[in-house]
């Protein structure tokens, strides 16, 4: 008789659940860096599982003092795949996200062609925002007709940073690219000092 499916948090315990899948992706930092998602206090990571195989693997980071929750790592095992795995997955997920007092905001990021994973994220409730286009300057030396001006200077200090960011009143994405991918909604929780620190301003 086949078991129900259930969802569960990863632990250390999982991993050799975790290899076993069949996903295609060939070097998959998921599972490289899985000991230090499953041990952290802003990753957290769960497993779909049947009959003791795991079928799908997601989870979330927390940014900005816990406010602002970024699902992804979303992994299934191809031989298992177009049977709503995901969303099997992710939607207690994405429940406990909503009750839990700290986070005010749930989303996540794919490629627009990835018409599957929009799928999941339309069938969790989570709203499409703005598309955002990222590109590689690849010959910088084919660059012509700009006029020279003056170098920009390094920015110091945490104080100096962070009047400089919240000091923005406009933004037109209306959205802040933390660590340039990670679209969230422009908030100062995000500037937090370690994330200062470890910025370059200019």
């Amino acid at each position: 008789m086949e078991q129900v499916m259930n969802v569960k948090p990863l632990t250390i315990e999982d991993y050799p659940t975790l290899k076993e899948m069949d996903t295609g992706i060939e070097d998959d930092y998921v599972v490289r860096i899985f000991d230090r998602l499953v041990t952290s206090d802003s990753h957290e990571l769960f497993g779909l599982f049947q009959n003791g195989q795991m079928l799908a693997v997601g989870g979330y980071s927390l940014f900005g003092k816990d406010k602002f929750a970024m699902l992804g790592r979303l992994r299934s095992d191809r031989r298992f795949q177009l049977k709503g795995n995901a969303t099997e997955l992710l939607k207690p997920v994405v429940d406990q996200l909503k009750k839990d007092p700290r986070v005010s905001w749930i989303g996540a990021n794919t490629h627009l062609g990835n018409l599957s994973a929009r799928r999941v994220l339309e069938k969790l409730g989570i709203d499409q925002g703005p598309i955002i286009h990222y590109l590689t300057l690849k010959h910088p030396d084919l660059l012509a007709g700009h006029t020279p001006g003056p170098v920009w200077k390094p920015v110091d200090g945490l104080k100096r940073k962070r009047d400089l960011l919240t000091g923005l009143k406009e933004n037109a994405l209306d959205t802040f690219p933390y660590e340039c991918y990670y679209p969230f909604p422009f908030d100062e929780a995000l500037f937090t000092d370690d994330y200062l620190q470890a910025c370059s301003f200019f």
